[in-house]
C-alpha cells in the first residue's frame, strides 16, 4: 500500500493475519477477511507467507476451496498470508539494491518447452523428463496449478510453455544477467524508487512484467546469492 500511495507501480498484496493475533489489526475473522479480499480482487488469486523464502507455500488459487487450503496451510503456524491478484508472469527481473545503487540486475527464466506443431504439451513435457531437462518437482508443482486441458494443447512450432509456478532458481529457474542499457536503467529506477519509500539500503527486488505491466512484485529485506554463486563461476564472481 505504501508503493501506491507513492505512484510506484506493484502488485497489490493484501493481509490476512493469524486468527490468534486478528484483534491487533481489526480482523474480526479469517472467513470475513478472505471474502472481503474475493470481493475486491476476484480470481484467480496468489496466496503466499507474509515471510519466507525460496517461493515455499506460494498458491495460485481459483475458487474458495483453493483459499482455504492453501490459508490452512500458511497459518498453521502463528504468522501471516498474503493474497493478491495473480499475475501471468512473462519476466521476472531480480534487482539487487545496495546504498541507492542497483549493481546486479538478473532475470529468472523458468524451465520450459518449446513446441514443435505436432507434440501436445503432455509429450513435450514427458520428452524433456526423459532427456533430463527438467525435473518431477517442477512438473508436479505447475500440474498443480494449471488446467488439465491444457496438457492435450498442441503449441505452434517455437511456442514457448513454460514450467512450474515460481521463478526462484531454487525451484529451476536459471539467471540471465540484463546488462546496462535501456532495460537495466528501467528496472533500477523501478527498484529503487521501491526501496527509498520503504527505507530499505540493501534489499532484493523483484520486479514483473505481465499483462498489467511492469510491477514491483516484493522488496526483501533478505538478500540471497547463495544458488546464484553456485550456477558458475561467472555467477560467483557476480554476487
Amino acid at each position: 500500500k505504501l508503493l501506491a500511495e507513492a505512484g510506484i507501480a506493484a502488485v497489490p498484496h493484501e493481509l490476512v493475519i493469524a486468527p490468534e493475533f486478528g484483534r491487533w489489526v481489526g480482523q474480526s475473522s479469517v472467513g470475513r477477511r478472505t471474502e472481503e479480499l474475493i470481493e475486491s480482487l476476484g480470481w484467480p488469486l496468489a496466496v503466499k507467507p507474509n515471510d519466507g523464502t525460496g517461493g515455499a507455500d506460494v498458491f495460485r488459487a481459483t475458487d474458495r476451496g483453493a483459499v482455504e487450503t492453501a490459508l490452512t496451510a500458511i497459518l498453521a503456524r502463528p504468522r501471516g498470508a498474503a493474497l493478491g491478484p495473480w499475475r501471468e508472469v512473462t519476466a521476472e527481473h531480480r534487482v539487487v539494491v545496495v546504498d541507492g545503487a542497483a549493481p546486479l540486475i538478473y532475470r529468472k527464466d523458468r524451465p520450459r518447452v518449446t513446441g514443435d506443431g505436432a507434440s501436445t504439451v503432455a509429450e513435450l513435457v514427458a520428452r524433456a523428463l526423459g532427456e533430463g531437462h527438467v525435473g518431477p518437482p517442477i512438473v508436479r508443482d505447475w500440474l498443480d496449478t494449471h488446467e488439465p486441458a491444457l496438457l492435450t494443447q498442441v503449441p505452434c512450432p517455437g511456442e514457448v510453455v513454460h514450467l512450474g509456478l515460481r521463478h526462484n532458481l531454487g525451484a529451476g529457474s536459471v539467471p540471465q544477467l540484463v546488462p546496462d542499457g535501456e532495460l537495466a536503467d528501467e528496472l533500477s529506477s523501478l527498484a529503487l524508487a521501491a526501496s527509498v519509500e520503504l527505507g530499505a539500503v540493501f534489499a532484493s527486488v523483484d520486479v514483473v512484467d505481465s499483462p498489467a505491466g511492469r510491477e514491483v512484485l516484493e522488496v526483501n529485506s533478505g538478500v540471497m546469492l547463495e544458488r546464484l554463486a553456485a550456477t558458475s563461476p561467472r555467477w560467483w564472481d557476480r554476487a
